[in-house]
């Protein structure tokens, strides 16, 4: 498959057997908290950061994880 035809349950694969770079942790873990499991969603943020404190992105997944809250 392309990549613009992928399935959901195939790009849940990916972020699978990519968990230790921080973006797709990050990523994991602000889609977690938009499907309501938050608390597993900002561990998994937490983690991705503590991996590369450096990443930007990760910084701002974590932003946009706590954005919603308001």
């Amino acid at each position: 498959t392309t990549k613009s035809t992928r399935m959901p349950k195939e790009l849940a694969e990916d972020i699978r057997k990519a968990a230790t770079f921080a973006d797709a942790l990050a990523l994991k873990g602000l889609v977690m908290g938009h499907l309501g499991e938050k608390e597993e969603g900002n561990k998994a943020i937490m983690a991705a950061i503590k991996l590369n404190f450096s990443n930007p992105n990760t910084w701002h997944f974590y932003a946009l994880f706590h954005k919603e809250d308001k």
